[in-house]
């Protein structure tokens, strides 16, 4: 993760960093899939101002969609080579698209009402969960703002995680002494998302299998005391032949 200061140090922050044989890929964002998302208010193309509409919102660089694979299904991604993409561009999902009824997107502006400006849409991209499975998949906006990133993303090789990670320790280091160098891998992120839903899973399977063996014993507590009640019948039975399997069924 790394701080506000960090704005105009993030190109060569990446560089340095994807310097490395074992960095396989390098991106920066303001938020982690998984986590909380910022939010816009914005009036869509196509309604009144007095239609204001909320939307959750992500900024990334142009590596960010190729590192996660996320696809693409109209339009382009940012570009480090149109300058204006910062500015004046933004990607949307396609659950933004159904929302607003936007047949074909791109070329489709919003207008921010924070700062007063237009934007224009130049790609969307197929759903994915911006949180966790608990909740549905929202509208999202995604602009290329490198004001608002927060966490740089290191894709690395996994046949030496603790050696890729020491020469990425020692080189955050080197480049920013005075912020720690704080990580997380983002397996282990959505896995505790989970966790608890694994907790209740296991308490409802033990329970599960407690009633079962509760079920049993009552079960058998049953066919023993209706035996005992029965034994001069099965005494009898015995007597004119019956096997053992006949009387217990």
């Amino acid at each position: 993760m790394i701080g506000d200061s960090f704005e105009k140090s993030i190109p060569k922050i990446k560089t340095e960093l994807s310097s490395f044989s074992g960095v396989i890929d390098v991106a920066a964002s303001s938020h982690v899939p998984g986590g909380i998302s910022g939010w816009h208010a914005f009036v869509p193309q196509g309604y009144r101002l007095d239609q204001t509409q909320i939307m959750a919102s992500m900024s990334i660089d142009p590596d960010f969609i190729p590192m996660t694979g996320i696809q693409i299904v109209d339009g382009r991604n940012f570009s480090h080579e149109i300058i204006s993409d910062q500015r004046e561009s933004i990607l949307i999902n396609e659950a933004a698209a159904r929302r607003y009824d936007w047949k074909n997107p791109v070329g489709k502006t919003i207008r921010l009402l924070m700062n007063d400006t237009n934007k224009t849409v130049i790609g969307v991209v197929r759903d994915y969960h911006l949180r966790s499975l608990h909740h549905e998949i929202m509208p999202l906006y995604i602009d290329n703002d490198p004001s608002g990133f927060l966490y740089i993303w290191n894709k690395i090789k996994s046949d030496d995680i603790s050696t890729n990670l020491r020469d990425l320790k020692n080189k955050w280091t080197e480049i920013a002494p005075d912020q720690p160098f704080d990580f997380f891998f983002l397996d282990e992120s959505f896995d505790r998302q989970y966790r608890a839903d694994e907790k209740l899973g296991l308490i409802f399977s033990n329970f599960t299998l407690l009633a079962i063996l509760v079920a049993c014993l009552g079960l058998f507590g049953l066919a023993s005391f209706t035996a005992e009640q029965r034994t001069k019948e099965i005494g009898i039975r015995k007597s004119l032949g019956a096997t053992v399997s006949s009387i217990v069924i």
